[in-house]
């Protein structure tokens, strides 16, 4: 007996013996079945480990760009502070009077006041200004917007000083408090971070 006898009615075949077509068409639907399944189950493994290797790349990458904005952070965290200081400095000084007196000063005093202005600055995070998309997006997003309203502020100072002491010199020294408030409150975010990054709890 051969395993081919339920294919055909006898083997080797003779005159009267014919091939049973149904029963070749069962084992090739059955051999299309298992090799479906064995491609099916192959496609699938290899799913789950392109997902597996795809989030592990992801994770290792979101971390190395969470120590990098740890690092960057706390190396600015001394820059963050002296330029908040020097923003609300200015603010103190100038709104505990009636900041709208500064227009009728002589130009040297006017120079002085406003030249404290250009004290607000941020040279190391200008130079890291290509990676501060590590940081979280609140704190890049404050940083950023600090960088920017600082130079409008520095560009300012010398029209601040001629600034004559009318309705425009007034709404001109009126924008200026608006932009270094707008620093000062940017800085206080950037500076939170800073300082949990020098100093992790």
């Amino acid at each position: 007996m051969s395993m081919l006898d339920g294919v055909s009615q006898c083997w080797p075949l003779a005159k009267d013996c014919h091939v049973w077509w149904e029963a070749w068409s069962s084992i090739f639907s059955l051999a299309a079945v298992v090799v479906t399944a064995i491609a099916s189950l192959a496609v699938y493994a290899m799913s789950r480990n392109a997902n597996r290797l795809a989030k592990s790349i992801h994770e290792e990458s979101e971390n190395t760009r969470k120590c990098e904005a740890r690092f960057i952070a706390a190396y600015l965290y001394a820059e963050i502070l002296n330029a908040q200081n020097a923003a609300g400095g200015w603010l103190s000084t100038v709104e505990a009077g009636d900041p709208f007196r500064l227009l009728a000063f002589d130009i040297v005093t006017k120079q002085n006041v406003f030249g404290l202005l250009n004290n607000i600055d941020l040279p190391l995070s200008q130079e890291r200004f290509d990676r501060l998309h590590v940081l979280d997006e609140e704190v890049g997003s404050s940083l950023a917007r600090a960088l920017g309203t600082i130079a409008l502020v520095r560009l300012a100072v010398p029209r601040l000083v001629v600034a004559p002491d009318d309705e425009d010199g007034k709404l001109f020294v009126t924008a200026t408090l608006g932009h270094v408030q707008s620093v000062y409150d940017d800085l206080a975010v950037v500076l939170e971070a800073s300082r949990s990054a020098r100093w992790p709890a």
